[in-house]
């Protein structure tokens, strides 16, 4: 029974963790700054990478700060995001038109408002989406735990 409802707890806190990652997308998407192209092809390199080169590194980091038999590498790690969720959240974001963001700033909203007004309710089918990758991929994840 404890196996079970550990299985549990982790299943349904990663894809909550991960909602977070809307911010992220947004912000890839909509917002103009300087290094941003950049900065988001080096997420995506961040796919590349496979889990078992940094498998190790991460172990002996987690050791270190003593997370080894708890909770905390396997929730507070999904903070940092995950480089498939960002991508799927800043396609999504690109894919409103841009006049929905340009009605809310000539109505006097600013990005914040406009980010929790109007296009975060609009993102509920790509957050369906993201959960259940994050729930299956949180299930059948063997090799972290």
């Amino acid at each position: 029974m404890r196996y079970l409802k550990n299985t549990l707890t982790i299943v349904f806190l990663y894809p909550r963790f991960h909602s977070f990652q809307r911010g992220v997308g947004y912000g890839f998407s909509r917002l103009r700054w300087k290094v941003r192209d950049k900065v988001f092809v080096l997420v995506l390199i961040t796919m590349i990478l496979p889990f078992q080169v940094i498998m190790v590194p991460l172990f002996m980091i987690f050791q270190k700060i003593n997370w080894i038999g708890t909770f905390l590498p396997l929730t507070v790690t999904c903070f940092f995001g995950n480089p498939f969720y960002i991508f799927l959240m800043r396609q999504f974001f690109l894919s409103l038109p841009e006049e929905l963001h340009d009605a809310a700033s000539i109505d006097g909203s600013g990005e914040f408002g406009t980010f929790f007004k109007i296009m975060l309710p609009l993102s509920a089918p790509v957050m369906a989406a993201a959960a259940i990758f994050s729930f299956l991929r949180s299930w059948n994840d063997l090799s972290v735990p």
